[in-house]
């Protein structure tokens, strides 16, 4: 067996047994035998396998089965420029926290600097949006590739986010013909250790808020969190304004219009926010106003926090146990406000025909349960947020964390 299908078989041995589930490949002449072994480990039923012709393509869809799974999913792609196709996605993984394992293909380092094609220096080109960089060598040993599954669980904890690992190739690439075939053995390892869920704290301890409270849940990968903050206020008595991507909108104490009504409404003493939130003006308004401001934000231990979470009041990791003993006249002012809001959106939406806006409320509310619906930055995820009612059965998807306009098919 040669050397680089040795290595590759090993790398994606080493991909299964770190938890990853899911590889897209983009073809490639360098990439070859990584290729091949993927395959190999999909026809065993051991990951499943996408083909995308174009990089760029396949890390957006990588970013989005991530995204959806809430695990990390390896790209593989060749040397040169194809490995810079894939920068877009790196950026928004990072700034959204999503786990992505970038495994690009190289020649040796000696060609490197030599003008020889499809070579560039790749080792550095992913920082410093990258958790962590791998340059497995051509000589790299077994051991070299097996402290991998190391490296992605130190980069998956914390704040999660993309791994580069850069494999030198030299030549030959792609298996012998008397080579056996090969068969990777089904993880061992718990996929559930890089699942994005919420960190375990003593909640027995009640904290007592003695303040009229609201929620901004923005986006946010912690399902858990989600679920957490639904309850929470609806046994506080508060309303809850939500960004589309929080998919917190099927919550009792979900407002429809929330950053509508909220500038004529009074100050909110105490706002929970969860997630990155922001997208609208209004509310970030009510965090500049209020007395207090608590911002659950479960990779706080990480670099990047955005604002407005860098300026809270403070930030935790966990949703704490808040009580409070509910002031119904302070509900049923939102909710007032909400039902005028509601009519006087749906009067206007109707007298102007379909607009853009009008033309994103009609597909929120069509929709069918249990579809899911994927929106593109600037006006399609701001028309919902503003004009379209809370409802049930829908999950919605977004790449918020640079809010690019780009990359949103290969996202869905």
């Amino acid at each position: 067996m040669n050397q680089s299908t040795l290595i590759s078989r090993s790398v994606l041995q080493t991909l299964i047994s770190a938890g990853v589930t899911t590889v897209v490949v983009s073809p490639g002449s360098r990439s070859a035998g990584l290729a091949i072994a993927a395959a190999s480990a999909s026809q065993a039923g051991v990951i499943d396998l996408h083909v995308r012709i174009d990089e760029r393509e396949a890390g957006f869809l990588a970013l989005g089965i991530a995204k959806e799974s809430r695990k990390p999913v390896a790209v593989i792609v060749t040397s040169g420029t194809a490995v810079a196709n894939l920068m877009p996605a790196v950026v928004e993984a990072n700034y959204s926290a999503i786990p992505l394992v970038l495994i690009t293909a190289d020649r040796p380092e000696a060609v490197r600097f030599s003008g020889a094609s499809q070579t560039i220096n790749q080792v550095p080109m992913f920082l410093p949006y990258v958790r962590a960089v791998v340059d497995l060598e051509v000589e790299a040993t077994l051991k070299d590739v097996e402290d991998l599954a190391n490296t992605i669980d130190a980069a998956l904890s914390g704040r999660r986010g993309p791994i580069h690992v850069n494999v030198q190739m030299d030549m030959p690439i792609v298996p012998d013909a008397l080579d056996d075939t090969w068969l990777p053995r089904p993880t061992e390892h718990s996929a559930s250790v890089h699942v994005m869920s919420a960190n375990t704290h003593d909640n027995d301890v009640a904290i007592e808020v003695d303040a009229r409270g609201l929620m901004i849940v923005g986006d946010c990968a912690n399902g858990n969190l989600i679920t957490q903050a639904a309850i929470m206020a609806q046994r506080l008595g508060w309303p809850i304004i939500w960004e589309p991507s929080a998919n917190i909108h099927n919550a009792a104490m979900a407002l429809d219009h929330g950053p509508l009504i909220c500038p004529s409404l009074p100050t909110p003493e105490f706002v929970v926010t969860i997630g990155t939130v922001g997208l609208s003006r209004s509310t970030l308004a009510i965090l500049k106003k209020t007395q207090c401001h608590i911002a659950i934000h479960d990779e706080s231990s990480g670099p990047n926090l955005p604002n407005p979470v860098l300026s809270a009041s403070e930030i935790l990791d966990y949703l704490p146990n808040y009580v409070s003993s509910p002031e119904p006249s302070w509900l049923a002012l939102w909710k007032s406000a909400d039902d005028n809001a509601k009519a006087v959106v749906s009067a206007a939406l109707a007298e102007h025909g379909l607009t853009s806006a009008a033309a994103a409320v009609q597909l929120w509310n069509h929709i069918p349960d249990g579809d899911a619906l994927v929106l593109g930055a600037s006006w399609p995820v701001r028309h919902v947020e503003l004009y379209a009612p809370a409802r049930t059965g829908v999950t919605v998807y977004g790449n918020r964390g640079v809010n690019g306009i780009d990359g949103l098919i290969s996202t869905a």
